[in-house]
């Protein structure tokens, strides 16, 4: 079984450090599972000058090559049946980057306001 990883982009400031994470990441047999907030979105959209789905922006302007093996899913965050939401969907780990205050303090205080929190 290939190995998981979350990754989380949520509204704060850094969008770049996320597309060169994941890149870094699909270049690896993982399987990675992507969570981007409607605030991470808008914050992109503004940082990098791309919309549209970040499989794409990853792609074809940060020329991410993926491993052959490599597997990212890109989850709407507001689908509560999404595999991460579920508790019997193991894991290797989860990152979320960049990762804004109001997604912090939702985390620590276990208040699940989308699929990513």
């Amino acid at each position: 079984m290939r190995r998981r990883i979350i990754v989380g982009i949520s509204g704060a400031s850094g969008t770049v450090y996320a597309m060169n994470l994941l890149r870094a990441l699909v270049r690896q047999p993982l399987e990675v599972h992507l969570i981007l907030t409607a605030d991470g979105r808008k914050v992109a959209a503004h940082e990098i000058g791309q919309e549209g789905r970040m499989t794409y922006i990853l792609e074809k302007h940060f020329g991410a090559v993926r491993h052959p093996e490599a597997r990212l899913v890109e989850h709407d965050p507001d689908n509560y049946f999404a595999a991460p939401a579920s508790g019997s969907f193991h894991h290797d780990g989860m990152v979320v980057l960049p990762c804004s205050m109001k997604t912090l303090a939702a985390v620590a205080a276990g208040m699940a306001g989308n699929l990513l929190t």
